[in-house]
């Protein structure tokens, strides 16, 4: 049997200790349990999906995750093993993400709470309320950080190329696309700025109501007071926001790389901490996404 295999092969030239093997003796054919009850007979046939769809089966089973990322490493090392014995040509756990650790993520917004926000009303013929709507905007569709939200300037809007220019982290700049609903709404507001105030916007694009540019502690508790009118979560922050950017758009399926640079991080593993599972999704798979589940 190729597990017999797999696990005479990690205890002979890998050496792995006996907890670790009696461990992953048990994972594997946890695995094989499952295959099989699913009417999968032949490793051949196991995909990327098939094996979301086991991780998700694990959820439901309230096991913590060092346990479950103690699965998937057996599953991948188990399937690397089969690929050096030709047994199959492909890895299909190649890409299995083990489950990340939530404690230093803001929990992004719902739907429900990105659709309330947004169709808050405002004053948008008064200044200080089209900038509020603005900033909140911004903070939604670009990722913006705050600092880098602070540090806009009037030659920093691009409206003709659809972008804005942002200096992040280590004065590094970098290029943001906006759409063409953001791009019209930067432009009303710049255009009520110059109608109204004789504020300065190559200095500043935001300002606060007496006339000074805005600063960190104004922009949090901005977003803080319009967040508690939506949400009920702990963390009402502007970080709270961008996080809600990238989840977004990785759920949708955006290309991690290009969400990575959208973000301004300068390694890939600063992006990757918002791929974490979501447990419902999962469900969603284990339920519906394998052939053999569909009625």
């Amino acid at each position: 049997m190729l597990v017999d295999r797999f696990l005479i092969y990690i205890r002979d030239e890998k050496r792995y200790s006996k907890h670790t093997l009696h461990a992953y003796d048990f994972d594997l054919n946890q695995f094989i349990e499952f295959l099989e009850s699913k009417g999968i007979l032949d490793f051949h046939e196991v995909n990327l999906v098939i094996l979301r769809s086991y991780i998700a089966f694990l959820n439901q089973q309230n096991l913590k995750a060092v346990t479950i990322n103690r699965k998937i490493s057996a599953i991948k090392k188990f399937f690397s093993f089969l690929v050096e014995l030709k047994e199959i040509s492909l890895n299909p756990a190649k890409d299995l993400k083990f489950l990340k650790p939530l404690k230093n993520i803001d929990p992004p917004l719902s739907e429900s709470e990105v659709k309330k926000i947004l169709e808050m009303e405002f004053d948008l013929e008064e200044v200080n309320q089209r900038r509020d709507y603005l900033i909140i905007q911004m903070f939604f569709f670009t990722g913006i950080r705050r600092a880098e939200l602070i540090g806009l300037t009037s030659s920093d809007i691009l409206l003709g190329e659809k972008m804005i220019r942002v200096r992040g982290k280590g004065s590094k700049t970098r290029m943001i696309p906006i759409s063409s609903y953001l791009a019209d709404q930067v432009e009303q507001y710049m255009n009520l700025m110059q109608d109204k105030t004789r504020l300065n916007l190559r200095e500043s694009l935001f300002y606060t109501h007496k006339g000074n540019k805005i600063y960190p502690k104004f922009v949090h508790n901005l977003i803080n007071s319009y967040l508690s009118i939506v949400s009920t979560k702990r963390k009402k922050s502007p970080h709270v926001l961008r996080h809600t950017f990238a989840t977004q758009l990785l759920k949708k399926g955006a290309d991690i790389n290009s969400v990575k640079e959208l973000m301004g991080h300068s390694a890939i593993s600063s992006t990757e901490k918002y791929t974490h599972y979501n447990i419902e999704e999962l469900k969603k798979v284990y339920n519906h996404s394998h052939p053999r589940e569909k009625k």
